[in-house]
């Protein structure tokens, strides 16, 4: 990646926790089933995922034990960790999410969910306008970002896209954009996945296990992979085909609004907001509880 398309403060996760000073997000973490909350005299840390394993008998409580005691070193002091986002510190947890839990179990977990998920996802691969099949993704959502016009004018422009998916629960989503508007248009497209899933990250296997499920071949799609030990992606690691400035470049949900945060090029978001970190990021968190 080259350092020209970052600014040098660039953070993967858009910025660094110690920004959460003075608010009551400095002493929570919450991400993919980790909940800590140390604020006063509360000293709580739990993962769901490794609560589920024991339940399975995937691990024994020794290791449980062990993991949770790992776990309670990360958050024993907030100031130890304020220099890193909480998609860089999630890599952290990852780390000895796969010493403890294992590498294996964790996929078997993991594709379980997905698998559950996209077998509710049903749609018509017909053509579709573009302000439609946007419409029904904003569908019910109270707060979100929204510049499907000034989108819809960029691709007259620009037949060469890059979409960046936050999770696999997009990815059909995304499918029904690219297959019943974007290769329609004759727009050109490329789609960056994860070589490993770190979180709920989408990989290679969980496009290929749609599009086997739906029988399409992604003829004229480029699927680009990237990887990154954190949650989400780091833009210092992603090699892009050409100049980003030559695509529209488009992510989608809110992790992708905090990997792209620092970009030098032009991109779009495509997201509602929901999280308590979302909506400070994006001024619009009202009252702290």
């Amino acid at each position: 990646m080259s350092a020209e398309i970052v600014r040098n403060d660039y953070v993967p996760g858009g910025f660094k926790r110690k920004e959460y000073k003075g608010s009551f997000l400095y002493y929570q973490y919450e991400m993919g089933g980790i909940f800590v909350d140390v604020s006063r005299e509360r000293k709580v840390i739990q993962d769901a995922l490794a609560e589920r394993s024991l339940d399975e008998g995937l691990i024994s409580k020794r290791d449980f034990d062990i993991y949770i005691e790992s776990l309670k070193k990360i958050f024993s002091d907030m100031e130890n960790i304020e220099d890193m986002s909480d998609e860089e510190v999630f890599g952290l947890i990852h780390e000895i999410r796969v010493k403890f839990l294992k590498e294996g179990n964790l996929k078997i977990l993991q594709d379980e969910s997905r698998d559950r998920f996209f077998k509710e996802s049903t749609f018509s691969l017909e053509k579709e306008p573009l302000q439609k099949i946007l419409e029904d993704f904003f569908k019910g959502a109270k707060v979100k970002i929204d510049r499907r016009k000034l989108l819809e004018e960029e691709l007259k422009v620009k037949r060469k896209v890059i979409l960046i998916p936050g999770s696999f629960r997009v990815l059909p989503f995304l499918i029904r954009l690219i297959f019943n508007n974007f290769l329609e248009s004759e727009i050109e497209v490329s789609l960056f996945l994860k070589k490993r899933r770190v979180l709920d990250e989408p990989v290679p296997d969980d496009l290929d296990f749609l599009l086997n499920r739906l029988k399409l071949k992604p003829e004229n799609m480029n699927v680009l992979t990237y990887d990154f030990q954190g949650a989400g992606l780091d833009l210092r690691k992603v090699d892009f085909p050409e100049n980003p400035k030559d695509f529209v470049i488009i992510g989608f949900e809110e992790r992708s609004m905090f990997s792209l945060h620092g970009a030098l090029f032009d991109y779009f978001i495509v997201t509602t907001i929901e999280s308590p970190k979302a909506m400070r990021y994006t001024n619009l968190f009202e009252h702290e509880g």
